[in-house]
């Protein structure tokens, strides 16, 4: 049967997946609920989701933003563009036909990523893309923004007079005990663009790519433009905001040459992407679209690691950076986020997504700075405070900023020196040589959700890498450099169905499976990619999200499916462990699959409409995710459903066969033709009248006849 991954859930007794989140909202912190924020509207509740079921550890997960008016939608997001995933089979025109036009496209892995726009009517046009066959996610395209810089208001008396991040974290001591290696890393910033004729930048700097018009550094390039590299060219800026300038500057401005601050790694060359307009923000589109570009260039131009440095973030998550967050770490791209400014203990993204460094900020005195965000989520901290860096409107000139924003590109820069000793270090192998040689503060004795594992030491880590290089060691690692796959499933009556959508959080716990610890959340999708971190070989696959970076522990993997709580077995993850066994999490729900096939008669144009009415004649379900469908639907009254298998046009008639179960008929194609059905099967399409439809059996296949009339059936559920 063709599949397009977009199998929609028509829930008859009106359940959601719930706990996707709405716009602006935020994961409770321990023992806490999270105040939400409803898009568009200033209106505020209270939420919080409990796993009763095994422990009162609060359940976390992505927070995706869900549009609930066109007014939210103007408020929250970049009005009139959308994001959409197909399959490469995916024919254009019904975006065309939708009054959507195509202004941006790539190709990764298989699968095509869309940027759409329309002028009014966003809200209808999302509703039509879920429905529309063979999308398999669309949303809009929100807006994220740097971490904005935190009013300097406090001085600490040591940055007035020296760059005391250096000193602090010892990165001047490093420089004199080590140098540098014999190897030139390549990092990345994604920001609001570089000034790569700055006196400490300018030899630095490879390649300057925009997604922004050069002429105007605001506006969009036209339907279908990578982003453009403008080094080479007349123009020496892309930045007219001033924060890419600066976070660039900490990561690679030239030290030793008597000239300004000196970054903390300057034997590399920086790649800079303007993903973020002057004014500070950008589009997902953009911004993660970075990440494909990379990808592309790294394929055709450099075989090792690469450090993205990504400060800035927004409080929604979105399927398009989950995507591509993991093709980068198929391709050992790791990305370096930071925690956000807002005080507060929440989740910011891209912070909080799996596989990413998140760092905060401490200041000259060593403690963290009271705007750094926490969450469980942290990984590090380092100086954000009066940082001294390079600025965007002079050659010759400097800038002192304050935020994570400023902390993260220290991070990066002790990762990109890492490199030049060991430039194949990997994921994995960086954040464990990261936490492991950090310096404990505030008292802490171990991991906190204030400052992670502490605030990062160049000398000690630059040390411990150097030390196992001259010695010839392979680097020790506290993560297992693969991904954990997990399936989401439902099971009833012998029946399996591969369900999407479904919010996964994994956490740790004990042999019995009583959780310790929350580890971090996704979501399982149509279409989702699996491989082998490194490979950069994925293989499409529906129903499965994934978790990177994982310590060696026990697990459990639970799932929220309509208000339903699935678990997976406990899993023990070994340490040095190259490879974990795929997991799924099971539900048992009374979950009806009303399943169209092409049997032995169909000729391939066949392509229907499945409605479906509730015993009270209420229609419930419309579904049109393929040529021929599947309806799954959760059936939670008992009685008899009717529905109707309709033609998606008078073009489209011909035969197909009919499986209604709890699972699936278990293979693409059916034997048979409706003037002679297969041995065991029976002749469908009696009945072309929804008032005395033709009953037929569950688990029983059907040869059937779509006519321009359509067909009616029903079935009892108990």
């Amino acid at each position: 049967m063709p599949r397009y991954g977009n199998i929609l859930f028509a829930l008859a007794v009106g359940l959601g997946l719930a706990g996707l989140g709405c716009g602006k909202s935020s994961p409770a912190a321990p023992g806490a609920t999270a105040t939400t924020t409803t898009p568009g509207t200033g209106t505020t509740g209270t939420t919080g989701t409990t796993d009763t079921a095994a422990s009162t550890a609060p359940l976390l997960q992505y927070d995706f933003y869900t549009p609930v008016s066109e007014e939210g939608l103007k408020a929250d997001t970049n009005y009139g563009y959308l994001i959409a995933k197909t399959p490469t089979t995916f024919k254009e025109g019904l975006f065309t036909a939708q009054g959507l036009e195509i202004v941006g496209k790539f190709t990764l892995d298989g699968y095509n990523y869309y940027r759409l726009h329309k002028e009014a009517g966003i809200m209808n046009a999302l509703a039509d893309l879920k429905t529309t066959r063979g999308v398999i996610f669309a949303e809009p395209e929100l807006m994220e923004k740097t971490t904005a810089g935190i009013v300097y208001d406090h001085p600490d008396p040591r940055a007035l007079s020296e760059e005391y991040s250096i000193f602090l974290t010892h990165a001047k001591d490093a420089w004199t005990t080590f140098g540098f290696g014999p190897n030139k890393p390549t990092v990345v910033d994604v920001d609001t663009g570089i000034n790569y004729a700055h006196e400490d930048l300018t030899g630095n700097v490879t390649h300057a790519f925009s997604w922004y018009n050069p002429t105007t550094t605001t506006t969009a390039l036209a339907a279908y433009s990578d982003p453009v590299d403008l080094i080479g060219t007349t123009q020496t800026n892309t930045d007219g905001n001033g924060h890419g300038t600066h976070t660039a500057g900490t990561i690679v401005a030239t030290g030793n040459n008597g000239k300004g601050v000196a970054g903390v790694c300057w034997q590399a060359n920086l790649v800079s992407y303007k993903g973020l307009s002057d004014a500070g923000s950008g589009g997902t589109w953009a911004i993660y679209g970075s990440l494909y570009h990379l990808i592309q260039w790294k394929k055709a131009n450099y075989n090792h690691t690469i450090p993205v440095n990504m400060s800035l973030g927004g409080t929604s998550a979105n399927q398009f950076a989950i995507d591509m967050i993991e093709a980068g770490l198929r391709n050992n791209v790791v990305v370096i986020a930071s925690m956000g400014n807002t005080g507060q203990n929440m989740a910011q993204y891209p912070a909080a997504y799996s596989g990413v460094i998140a760092v905060g900020a401490t200041n000259g005195a060593d403690k963290k700075v009271h705007f750094s965000t926490s969450g469980r989520h942290i990984s590090v901290c380092a100086p954000g405070y009066n940082i001294l860096s390079c600025d965007a409107f002079d050659d010759g000139s400097y800038a002192s900023e304050s935020g994570t924003s400023q902390a993260a590109p220290f991070v990066t820069g002790l990762v990109t020196y890492m490199l030049t000793f060991a430039p194949d270090l990997t994921p994995a192998q960086i954040k464990t040589y990261l936490e492991s040689n950090t310096d404990l503060i505030e008292g802490a004795t171990g991991f906190t959700e204030t400052t992670g594992w502490g605030r990062v030491n160049v000398l000690k880590t630059i040390g411990a890498v150097v030390a196992d290089v001259n010695a010839s060691k392979a680097p020790a690692s506290n993560y297992i450099n693969a991904e954990l796959k997990v399936k989401t499933v439902n099971t009833l009556n012998g029946g399996t169905l591969t369900l999407t959508g479904v919010p996964v959080h994994l956490y740790s716990c004990d042999a019995a499976g009583k959780i310790a610890n929350y580890v971090g959340s996704s979501i399982s999708m149509a279409g989702s990619l699996a491989g082998t971190l490194g490979s950069g070989n994925p293989v499409p696959e529906d129903g499965v999200c994934f978790f990177n970076l994982l310590k060696p522990g026990t697990y459990v993997a639970k799932g929220l499916f309509s208000g339903a709580l699935g678990t997976s077995p406990v899993f023990t993850v070994a340490a040095g462990a190259t490879s974990i066994p795929d997991l799924t999490v099971t539900f048992a729900l009374p979950i009806y699959n009303i399943q169209t096939l092409p049997d032995a008669g169909s000729t391939g144009v066949e392509d229907d409409i499945i409605t479906v009415w509730n015993p009270a004649g209420t229609k419930i379900a419309t579904v049109d995710s393929g040529n021929l469908d599947s309806a799954q639907l959760l059936l939670t009254t008992s009685g008899t459903y009717t529905f109707k298998i309709g033609p998606y046009t008078t073009s489209t008639i011909g035969e197909h066969a009919l499986y209604v179960s709890n699972g699936s008929y278990g293979a693409d194609t059916a034997p048979g033709t409706y003037a002679a059905p297969a041995t065991g099967a029976l002749a469908g399409s009696q009945s072309q009248v929804q008032a005395t439809p033709q009953a037929i059996n569950l688990n029983q296949l059907y040869n059937c006849l779509l006519t321009t009339a359509g067909n009616y059936y029903s079935f009892i559920v108990p």
